[in-house]
């Protein structure tokens, strides 16, 4: 069996998010995130929420940054990730990217940064099942 590695990120499309339902959104992401600290095989650390920016065009982005720590066979390996959410002027919806990378100067398996991309679609999924009920408690 042949493994990828890589040394440089890799970027993930994971979706959108309607504009209105944005800052809910964006606190469920961190907290559903922040549930993922704990796990010992993986888990979250430094996780952190940044203040919404607002471009020169008007694009407004929302950032999350954190390290994703795996545990294997004694050996640590950790990715830098950043989810980015991005809403140009016109649009309606929020895009949901993530970029992941290696967090030190060496070979990752790609498995690893696709594992990252899995937990965070698993997170944005649960969005999608959960929004109206969460939406409907807010109004």
């Amino acid at each position: 069996e042949k493994i990828m590695v890589t040394y440089t990120g890799k970027s993930y499309g994971l979706g959108k998010v309607i504009a209105d339902e944005a800052p809910i959104f964006f606190s469920y992401l961190y907290t559903r995130l922040s549930d993922l600290r704990s796990g010992l095989t993986e888990r979250i650390e430094h996780l952190e929420e940044l203040e919404e920016e607002e471009m020169a065009d008007g694009t407004l982005i929302k950032r999350f940054k954190f390290r994703y720590v795996f545990r294997t066979d004694g050996e640590l390996l950790e990715t830098e990730n950043e989810i980015v959410c991005s809403k140009r002027p016109k649009d309606k919806h929020y895009r949901i990217e993530l970029n992941t990378s290696p967090s030190v100067t060496r070979e990752i398996p790609m498995q690893y940064l696709d594992r990252v991309a899995e937990t965070v679609l698993d997170v944005i999924k649960s969005w999608e099942k959960d929004r109206k009920l969460l939406l409907s408690s807010t109004r």
